[in-house]
């Protein structure tokens, strides 16, 4: 009876710690809060420019973020929403320094400043 109940309480415990660390099944997948597919898109440098499909009177910004470069100045941009629009000067910055650090802007789906409008997409 003691072999037994030894025997239950080790296979409870071990079936513990496969669930709390994510093993125990057929793949090498693990427990995680994260978004799945995310390659640490918020920790790196937004390097890509945005589409500007009238020549620079419209910049087309993606929730991924990128790069508005106006004749006076270049800003990073990156849409937290449809219709929200998160802005910040410089170059070389992050989708999370962006979003934390830079001003907001919401205006339907068609925001215009100083006469560059910008669109999330």
């Amino acid at each position: 009876m003691k072999k037994s109940i030894t025997s239950i309480f080790s296979l409870c415990l071990i079936s513990g710690l496969l669930v709390a660390c994510g093993g125990g099944g057929g793949g090498d997948n693990v427990s995680s809060s994260g978004n799945s597919g995310n390659s640490g898109a918020g920790t790196q440098a937004i390097t890509e420019s945005c589409s500007t499909p009238d020549s620079g009177k419209t910049y087309l910004v993606s929730t991924n973020g990128c790069l508005i470069k106006t004749s006076s100045t270049t800003q990073t941009g990156v849409c937290t929403s449809t219709t929200t629009i998160k802005l910040l000067t410089g170059t070389g910055l992050t989708k999370d320094k962006v979003i934390s650090e830079g001003a907001s802007f919401s205006a339907g789906s068609n925001l215009s400043i100083n006469g560059v409008s910008y669109k999330c997409v």
